[in-house]
């Protein structure tokens, strides 16, 4: 009699191949990736441990513990996101408290959606294998694992992105309007979380017009073709300018657009390290297969399957010049990239033993074969592709030994913990620290970035005037040298304590 894992894996294999009835196949393919996802991560990734993935984790935080203790945002909090997020962190400690682990987990079921978005594209519009090879290849992008169990926006946005092209696709094939408003308002959710997303917005506009006219074979009949694209962009416009001028108020508008522009002249941003080429040098093979898997959409006439391609075209021409990028921008090519890469893989495996025949190569269906081939072996065979994995525990584990810190800094965030019944205010360019110690910032310093403050958006002055204001009990730097605050600090607060390396020091008022 066979064990349970060899029945499960072989319910999955008739899945694949379709021999399932409907209702078992529809529980597989729907239920069965977002579930194995969270199980392996929950499992196997040493999530609990991690104290902070980015520096932007704290700070999202910070904002949403500000929210739920009544401060409110673009008024008192300082940020330059758009509101969603904060808001819906904030529902969450409202309901859970102060806690990471909630919060990232919130983000991983928002990627198991991702992953589920992804297969369900490729399984309406070309088939299972090509679902399965598409989400191998969203599981082993580089930054995707971390990304997954991380409270940062990227991901979660660019989730609801694929939610809004995958509604899309349902909607060129059956044609309900259901279908086209759930497009409209999953992009205006993306957009409502983090901007960087809009782009798409004309893509799909574009592609509605497009299609509708080539479909009514009647240029004339503008009433027909147009009322798809106002329905969507009407949908659209109300999430996406509607509410968001409501949450951010017409007079914030431009926190949320001034530091990303003046980033762009920030010298010490303008370097190889901060822009897009650092962030795509091991995707190549995963891009090779993208291209070549867009020239077999292009020659199976499958139109739909364009939108990837399009996106992660012009992801890449916005980012080609554009200073800093971050670690989550690469997503904005990889995500649609893996959609891609799954048609080149799922339509060559049947194909492989055949392409040892020379012969097979003599017509144009042979040569791309060959080049989706010769793609693969050279994704499999790219040491950096698969990052991230060398993270995963090798036996499953849903304990913690404490949060992988270093001594020192272990020592900080303890004091600041055994000193919180005592302080009001912390003052940090650190948020995560006073985050795990419960305790605010000043709402004026929620966000405590690199980027505001290179760009003069935050001088030291405003962060000297808001210790005056405040009079914090706590300070905590550590992202970089600041001589003037240092210089102020001098007078009514002590050094408590610095890590060996100088780079962290946590301060305490006098009378403390």
């Amino acid at each position: 009699m066979d064990s349970s894992p060899v029945k499960f894996i072989t319910a999955i294999r008739t899945a694949i191949r379709g021999k399932n009835s409907p209702i078992v196949n529809g529980l597989l393919w729907h239920l069965g990736s977002p579930i194995i996802l969270l199980l392996i991560f929950l499992l196997f990734f040493p999530t609990r441990s991690n104290f902070e993935f980015s520096a932007d984790e704290g700070i999202n935080l910070m904002k949403a513990m500000l929210i739920e203790r009544g401060y409110k945002m673009y008024d008192q909090i300082w940020s330059d996101q758009p509101p969603l997020f904060s808001f819906l962190l904030a529902g969450l400690m409202r309901v859970f408290g102060y806690k990471v682990g909630v919060t990232r987990t919130f983000v991983l079921i928002l990627s198991a959606i991702l992953l589920w978005a992804n297969i369900q594209f490729l399984r309406m519009n070309w088939g299972n294998k090509q679902a399965v090879f598409g989400a191998i290849f969203l599981f082993l992008l580089p930054t995707y694992i971390s990304l997954s169990v991380s409270t940062m926006l990227g991901l979660p946005s660019i989730t609801f992105a694929t939610l809004s092209i995958l509604s899309l696709a349902a909607w060129h094939k059956k044609r309900r309007y259901t279908w086209l408003i759930l497009s409209a308002a999953a992009l205006g959710i993306s957009i409502l979380i983090k901007l960087f997303t809009g782009f798409l917005a004309p893509i799909i506009v574009l592609g509605i017009l497009i299609g509708e006219y080539t479909r009514t074979n009647d240029g004339r009949n503008w009433i027909k073709i147009l009322t798809p694209v106002f329905l969507w962009g009407a949908v659209f416009s109300i999430l996406s300018i509607g509410i968001g001028f409501l949450l951010v108020g017409p007079q914030n508008v431009l926190q949320l657009i001034e530091t990303h522009l003046l980033a762009s002249d920030v010298v010490s941003f303008d370097e190889w390290y901060f822009t897009i080429h650092r962030y795509t040098r091991y995707l190549r093979p995963l891009l090779f297969l993208a291209i070549v898997g867009t020239v077999i959409t292009i020659r199976k006439r499958n139109w739909t399957s364009l939108y990837p391609f399009f996106w992660m075209v012009i992801a890449y021409l916005l980012l080609l010049n554009h200073t800093p990028v971050w670690w989550h921008h690469q997503l904005l090519i990889s995500v649609p990239a893996t959609i891609l890469a799954g048609i080149t893989v799922g339509e060559i495996a049947p194909t492989v033993p055949k392409l040892i025949e020379w012969g097979q190569f003599k017509d144009t269906r042979g040569l791309i074969q060959l080049a989706g081939l010769i793609g693969l072996f050279f994704f499999v065979f790219s040491v950096r592709v698969p990052g991230g994995l060398e993270n995963f525990n090798p036996l499953p584990s849903l304990t913690t030994t404490g949060l992988n810190l270093g001594m020192e800094r272990e020592k900080i965030l303890a004091n600041m913990i055994r000193r919180a019944p005592e302080t009001n205010w912390v003052v940090t360019d650190l948020p995560m620290y006073a985050f795990r110690a419960r305790l605010s910032v000043p709402p004026n310093l929620a966000v405590f970035s690199q980027k505001r403050f290179l760009t003069g958006n935050l001088t030291e002055q405003e962060v000297i005037d808001t210790i005056q204001e405040y009079q914090p009990e706590q300070i905590l730097l550590g992202r970089q040298t600041y001589p003037l605050i240092e210089e102020y600090l001098e007078n009514g607060y002590y050094q408590y304590f610095v890590t060996g390396d100088e780079e962290t020091r946590l301060y305490f008022r006098n009378d403390l």
